[in-house]
């Protein structure tokens, strides 16, 4: 027989001296305050870049980058305080904007279309086909975890078994969900990891031309500044079985992204301008 009782996690304020932080929240909050610099670079660039634009395709591009923006410093609030399915409901708008940019980029007629209201041409996997790109799991696994699922549920309750009579009973969390699991403190990363791929939408970004030729240099510092915390949570993780070579691969995707970034500069100091 199972029965369902509701738990309420408050969250814990450190202002004692009895109480000290865990790990794990130590290891989120140095991951926050990565993610608050690295995206203090996107805005720096978007602000000191600010131009006059006209035409549909700039104007939505500029206006999806900003509102993704917004959203993953939203995003990353929550996750480091446990909310991590509210954190999925807006990852997951943050990639499709993203992929909207590179759309509009590419067909910038597009962008009339999606100004004028004609939103059902621009649904999230039709995009993905006009990009020729495939499925994404980490939407994917966002669609899963934001949409009111059964992947959400498993995610915010647990089972608890009277020894006595053998009842298990399954309890919700009210509120965050503790950082100490696993997958709640993984999940502090995805905000950061969505962040690389809006600088690089940067490119894409109608602004100031001398500003405009950093954006490969914003893009490596914004994975060099995440890179710390990114490193210290998959630490942290590995004393919850996490193998050291499984950190590796999940920070190589964010080195990739500053390679890549790093390329891209070498590119432009070799083609200066008027060169």
């Amino acid at each position: 027989m199972v029965s369902t009782a509701l738990t309420r996690v408050r969250p814990v304020r450190y202002r004692s001296r009895e109480v000290s932080p865990s790990k794990e929240t130590l290891a989120a909050g140095h991951v926050e305050n990565c993610f608050c610099d690295a995206s203090d670079l996107i805005e720096a660039y978007l602000v000191d870049g600010a131009a006059g634009m006209s035409g549909s395709a700039p104007i939505a591009i500029f206006h999806l980058i900003c509102r993704s923006l917004a959203d993953l410093r939203s995003a990353q609030f929550l996750a480091s305080n446990g909310f991590t399915v509210q954190m999925y409901s807006l990852i997951r708008p943050a990639i499709e904007a993203i992929n909207l940019v590179d759309l509009f980029a590419a067909e910038p007629n597009a962008a009339d279309e999606w100004m004028a209201g004609e939103y059902w041409k621009f649904r999230p996997a039709a995009v993905r086909n006009r990009l020729g790109l495939g499925d994404d799991e980490v939407y994917s696994w966002a669609c899963s975890h934001s949409h009111p699922r059964y992947p959400a549920m498993q995610l915010t309750t647990y089972h608890v078994t009277n020894e006595t009579t053998g009842e298990e009973t399954i309890r919700p969390y009210v509120g965050g969900l503790p950082l100490e699991f696993p997958q709640v403190l993984m999940a502090t990363t995805l905000p950061g990891n969505v962040l690389c791929m809006l600088s690089q939408s940067l490119m894409h970004a109608t602004v100031k031309v001398e500003v405009a030729r950093t954006w490969p240099t914003v893009a490596r510092r914004v994975g060099e500044t995440l890179m710390p915390g990114f490193e210290d949570v998959y630490s942290t993780l590995e004393a919850h079985g996490l193998p050291e070579d499984e950190c590796e691969k999940l920070l190589d995707s964010l080195k990739r992204a500053i390679a890549a970034a790093k390329e891209l500069e070498e590119l432009d100091a070799q083609n200066p301008p008027g060169g």
